[in-house]
């Protein structure tokens, strides 16, 4: 793989992708099923064919209209499987600026065991804690010189 690859990932995923830890009760169920989501929005369809072409996974078409900020058709594009996931996130965490704190939980997360839910629910917390603009403890800007 050329070493722009990565980076140039990195840099849509910031910009185009999004995180999502979550967990649902399905069908009555009292113990919650959580799932990980990491997935990229875009209107080009060459950028997806790219995508599946260089990672992997699928990507499928969003209706028109159904975002307030495109009337264009969108796509979304996301990896298959947990260790496709975990390679593609390990592949852009060096590079990415703005989600970076959110790959790395992503990352504890899907390397968890089989249940953990207490942990599990920390993770999604935290995740959407960043999501909605909260300061990551960590940041991968450099501390400013001093005089």
């Amino acid at each position: 793989m050329k070493s722009y690859i990565w980076p140039y990932l990195a840099g849509v995923f910031d910009s185009e992708g999004s995180v999502a830890l979550n967990f649902r009760y399905a069908n009555g169920n009292k113990f919650p099923s959580f799932f990980c989501q990491t997935i990229i929005y875009n209107t080009s369809v060459p950028l997806m064919k790219w995508l599946v072409r260089n990672f992997g996974g699928v990507y499928y078409t969003r209706s028109i209209g159904t975002s307030q900020w495109s009337k264009l058709t969108q796509f979304v594009w996301h990896p298959s499987g947990k260790k496709n996931k975990e390679i593609f996130l390990l592949g852009i965490l060096p590079y990415l600026i703005i989600k970076h704190g959110q790959v790395k939980l992503a990352l504890e997360f899907i390397r968890l065991g089989y249940g953990q839910a207490e942990k599990r629910f920390e993770l999604v917390n935290q995740c959407k804690a960043l999501n909605q603009g909260a300061q990551s403890l960590e940041t991968n800007t450099p501390d400013p010189i001093d005089p």
